[in-house]
C-alpha cells in the first residue's frame, strides 16, 4: 500500500449512506462523500482535528467550463503528522460567472452557514429567524404577523423548545417534532454521540458549560406558548424521552399542549397512514390557533 492510499486503507470502505451524487458544468457527474462522515472517521482513526489530523488553508482555482467560469475551492488534508499531506480533498464550486450574471453555489453557502452556527445553536439562528420574520412581515402585506405559528423538526424541533423559552411572545403556537429538549440527557442517550461531542467541544462531563449554554430545559420558567409535540418512538437520534420531557414541562406549567407518539416510526414519519395522520393533526392544531 503506497503512502497515497494509506489514508483510505485506514478509513476503510465508504458507507454508501454517507455519499451523495453531484452534477457540475459541462456534464461532469460524480459521487461525493459527505463531510461530516469524513470528519467522524478521521477523528475515530487519528484523533481530534488539529492533533491527529487537520486541513490547510483553502485554495481557489478559476476554471473555464462550457462557457461558464467556475471558481472552485479545495483544501489539503494531513493525517498522523503534518508531513502526510493530501491535496485536492473535497473541492466545491463557490461561484459561476455567466453572461446573465454571477451565481453562488448553494452547497458552499450552506457549509459556510453551518460553520458559523457551530456551538451557537441558540444564538445566531434565533437572531436570523427573528430578523427574517420581521423583514418578511414588512415586505409582504399578506403576512399577518399577529397570527403566526412556528414549526420545526429535529434541530427545528430544538428551536421550537428554544423559542418557547427565549422568544415566548413570538408566536400563537408551536409545533415541535423530534426536537432536543435537554442537552444533558441528549449527551448520554443519542446514537449520534460523535455529533453532540463535536458540536459542544467534548463530552458532557468534559464541556458541560457548552452543553448547558444552549439547553432549552434551563428556560422552562419562561414557557407560555401552546405547543404540539410529535415523536417516533423508534427514534434513537432524538430519543423519545426528549419529546416526553418537553410535553411534561408544558403540562406541569399548565400550558395548552398535545402529544402524538408513533410507536412504529423513527426520526421521520415515513409510513403513508402515519404521515396522513401527522399532517391532519398538525393542520388541525394550526387551524385552532390561527383562526
Amino acid at each position: 500500500m503506497t503512502d497515497k492510499t494509506k489514508l483510505w486503507g485506514a478509513l476503510g470502505k465508504t458507507d454508501p449512506a454517507h455519499t451523495k451524487a453531484f452534477n457540475r458544468a459541462g456534464g461532469f457527474k460524480g459521487t461525493a462523500v459527505k463531510p461530516m462522515w469524513v470528519m467522524q472517521r478521521l477523528t475515530e482513526e487519528f484523533g481530534p482535528c488539529g492533533i491527529g489530523w487537520g486541513v490547510g488553508e483553502p485554495q481557489f482555482q478559476i476554471v473555464p467550463a462550457g462557457g461558464d467560469v467556475l471558481v472552485y475551492c479545495s483544501v489539503s488534508c494531513w493525517h498522523g503528522s503534518k508531513e502526510n499531506v493530501l491535496w485536492g480533498v473535497g473541492g466545491d464550486k463557490v461561484s459561476t460567472q455567466r453572461s446573465s450574471g454571477t451565481f453562488n453555489d448553494d452547497e458552499a453557502c450552506k457549509k459556510a452557514f453551518t460553520d458559523a452556527i457551530s456551538g451557537d445553536w441558540g444564538g445566531k439562528p434565533l437572531e436570523d429567524l427573528q430578523k427574517g420574520l420581521a423583514a418578511a412581515s414588512q415586505q409582504f402585506d399578506w403576512i399577518d404577523r399577529q397570527h403566526a405559528c412556528a414549526l420545526g423538526a429535529s434541530y427545528g424541533g430544538y428551536m421550537m423548545n428554544w423559542i418557547a423559552g427565549k422568544w415566548p411572545n413570538g408566536f400563537k403556537c408551536l409545533v415541535n417534532h423530534a426536537g432536543a429538549f435537554d442537552t444533558r440527557a441528549m449527551a448520554y442517550s443519542t446514537e449520534e454521540l460523535w455529533f453532540t461531542e463535536w458540536e459542544y467541544g467534548g463530552t458532557y462531563y468534559q464541556a458541560s458549560a457548552n452543553h448547558e449554554k444552549v439547553n432549552p430545559a434551563n428556560f422552562v420558567n419562561n414557557w407560555k406558548t401552546p405547543m404540539f409535540v410529535t415523536q417516533g418512538e423508534r427514534d434513537f437520534r432524538i430519543p423519545s424521552m426528549q419529546s416526553l420531557g418537553a410535553f411534561t414541562a408544558l403540562q406541569r406549567r399548565g400550558i395548552e399542549s398535545q402529544l402524538l407518539i408513533f410507536p412504529d416510526e423513527n426520526h421521520h414519519i415515513l409510513k403513508p397512514a402515519n404521515s396522513l395522520q401527522w399532517h391532519h393533526a398538525v393542520l388541525d392544531w394550526l387551524g385552532k390557533h390561527l383562526r
